[in-house]
C-alpha cells in the first residue's frame, strides 16, 4: 500500500513540475510577443 501512495506522490510531484515549465514557455512566449507589439 505504502509504495503506491509514494508512487502517486511521485507521479503528481512531475506533473507539477511539467506543469510549471509548461507556464514558463507560455510566460516568456507572450513577454516576446508583447515586446514585440510595443516595438
Amino acid at each position: 500500500m505504502t509504495s503506491s501512495i509514494n508512487n502517486t506522490r511521485s507521479e503528481l510531484f512531475i506533473l507539477k513540475n511539467e506543469n510549471t515549465k509548461l507556464k514558463l514557455k507560455y510566460e516568456l512566449k507572450s513577454n516576446k510577443n508583447i515586446k514585440q507589439c510595443l516595438k
